[in-house]
């Protein structure tokens, strides 16, 4: 069989996400899409003939002209030994040029990697994961009054709080007493009121803050495909309008939020939120804006881009924290290509303030949904993270990864990490 290794087009992602899921990668098809946009050309597979088949893939993205970060790297079993993976590799390689490249492995892999290929400066940490299959019962939460709380949903903000909502209402006190928007007239349109209706079943434990802003979406999508080549350019589809009184983005959030069983990633390769949207969302931009700079402090370096569409990734729903208007944590639950949740990215300045935002995700998820359960992966030289996972239910299991590499160590407060945001293409 010839074996032609070439850049990855959007039509290629229903296999990729085939080797993603084969090998227990935890992303999904937005995910791989915003990180293209850091770098158009950073995916590679390799492709046999006669046929065309994929039968692996390697990515090698260049997050910054000095620093540059391998994953993704599979071929498929059957095909293996055959010098394919060496054939993925070198070009991968090649691509990031003399940049600091990190990787991920399990210690096995890793081993190959230090002594084989040059990754010699191995972190002095791995990479813990733990489950969570049940409803929490964690007690004792430290709630601070003086600190604001924003919820995200597909990147609109649709919470904003002073205070935690520690109590779950039921689906017929939503229908009493919840009043989502007002009309135009003035007159107010209840929950109940609302068509077409979501199952009750699938609804009841989604309770809304009446501190809300009903503000809209994140700006700045139309920027989002400039990097992108023709064949991975994402398309904007317009969406927000108006329905008896009532946005539409709002609607779809409601009918769209616990009704996500065992949806296919890329059975739409558009990403459907990245819409604009014309509502004002000043209140919206001025949270982002203390996000990438608490991010920017965190990593030493601008990942505003990558933020902004992580918040309006498919599923995602995200908390964030502020003091002041300072963000002092912020955490994004989203589903996965495995059917796993997946707590990524989650950082906190304090254990105190990742219990927060870990209380505020799961006391309004529907564990229902989450057969394979949801998972956290974070430094094991975190310990209050450690503490704090376990005081909620999660269990660690077998994996652990290890990090490493080329030239020099990359310097993060891992005492702030509680979930990293991708072990497929980010140095942390």
């Amino acid at each position: 069989m010839d074996i032609k290794i070439r850049n990855a087009t959007l039509s290629d992602l229903p296999s990729i996400l085939d080797f993603a899921k084969s090998v227990g990668r935890f992303l999904g098809a937005d995910e791989i899409k915003t990180w293209l946009q850091v770098d158009p050309e950073a995916l590679f597979v390799a492709e046999g003939s006669p046929g065309g088949k994929l039968i692996g893939s390697c990515c090698a993205t260049r997050l910054t002209p000095e620093l540059g970060f391998m994953g993704l790297y599979v071929v498929l079993e059957e095909y293996r030994g055959r010098g394919i993976g060496l054939k993925l590799w070198k070009t991968a390689i090649e691509h990031l040029g003399d940049r600091n490249i990190g990787v991920h492995g399990d210690p096995s892999n890793f081993k190959k990697y230090r002594e084989k290929e040059g990754f010699c400066h191995v972190e002095d940490y791995a990479i813990l994961y733990y489950d969570c299959f049940g409803g929490f019962a964690s007690t004792d939460i430290i709630l601070h009054s003086d600190i604001e709380v924003a919820t995200y949903f597909e990147g609109y903000l649709i919470g904003y709080s002073k205070k935690l909502c520690i109590d779950t209402c039921s689906f017929e006190e939503h229908k009493t007493h919840i009043e989502l928007s007002k009309t135009k007239g003035g007159s107010k349109t209840t929950f109940a009121e609302r068509e077409p209706m979501v199952n009750v079943k699938n609804f009841e434990q989604f309770s809304f803050n009446e501190e809300q802003y009903n503000v809209g979406k994140i700006s700045g999508a139309e920027h989002a495909d400039e990097s992108l080549p023709s064949s991975l350019t994402i398309s904007n589809s317009p969406m927000h309008t108006e329905h008896d009184g009532i946005s539409n983005v709002e609607h779809q959030l409601h009918s769209n939020i616990y009704i996500r069983k065992g949806f296919n990633e890329f059975e739409d390769t558009s990403l459907n939120l990245m819409s604009l949207n014309t509502k004002n969302n000043s209140k919206s931009e001025e949270i982002l804006s203390a996000v990438f700079a608490f991010d920017k402090l965190l990593h030493k370096r601008d990942r505003s881009l990558i933020l902004r569409q992580t918040f309006s990734w498919s599923s995602c729903r995200s908390k964030v924290a502020l003091l002041q208007g300072k963000v002092i944590g912020y955490a994004c639950l989203r589903h996965v290509v495995t059917e796993h949740w997946i707590i990524s990215p989650f950082y906190a300045d304090t254990e105190d303030i990742a219990e927060m935002l870990l209380y505020e995700l799961l006391q309004e998820f529907d564990f229902s949904q989450a057969p394979k359960g949801i998972q956290i992966r974070f430094p094991d030289k975190n310990i209050g993270c450690k503490r704090l996972v376990e005081k909620f239910g999660f269990r660690k299991n077998a994996t652990r990864i290890l990090t490493g590499f080329t030239k020099q160590c990359m310097s993060i407060d891992t005492s702030k990490v509680y979930s990293f945001h991708s072990t497929v293409f980010c140095s942390e």
